[in-house]
């Protein structure tokens, strides 16, 4: 549990501690998304980091396929990054908006899926990748995973 109570440089540090354990897993499931044959009508890949500022549950992060004429059931998918093994967070990180926590969370998450992509060879992926965070938290920035 990260205990309430740390200033926002601890925070971020004591997050992306936590995120680090799940990088070796998170790398091999990119790895095998990269792997993974895309349609022909895939132009481009749009993920989305889901921030839970409302349940305080686990993140999430979606892949998007922007194309035309993909079936319903190939245009989303979750990835398996086992985000729910995270240290569980003190609910007040995401309501006490003075501190901004749920920023916090979006920019740290969004630094680390980042690197977890170039580690696993996401730099060559077929077609454009963008990642993003759902709801506009965080600084706002989206990260141009490929060109």
């Amino acid at each position: 549990m990260i205990s309430f109570g740390l200033d926002q440089k601890q925070f971020s540090q004591r997050l992306m501690r936590s995120l680090d354990g799940l990088s070796g897993h998170s790398i091999q499931c990119i790895r095998s998304f990269l792997n993974e044959p895309l349609s022909v009508a895939v132009r481009s890949v749009e993920f989305q980091l889901f921030v839970d500022a409302e349940n305080y549950g686990a993140p999430s992060i979606w892949a998007y396929f922007v194309g035309d004429d993909l079936k319903t059931s190939e245009r989303s998918c979750e990835m398996a990054l086992n985000l729910d093994e995270l240290e569980e967070l003190d609910g007040r990180y995401f309501t006490d908006f003075k501190f901004g926590g749920v920023n916090l969370i979006a920019d740290v998450l969004k630094s680390w899926f980042a690197d977890c992509w170039l580690k696993a060879g996401g730099w060559g992926f077929g077609v454009p990748a963008v990642l993003d965070v759902h709801d506009g938290f965080g600084d706002g920035r989206r990260i141009q995973l490929t060109k």
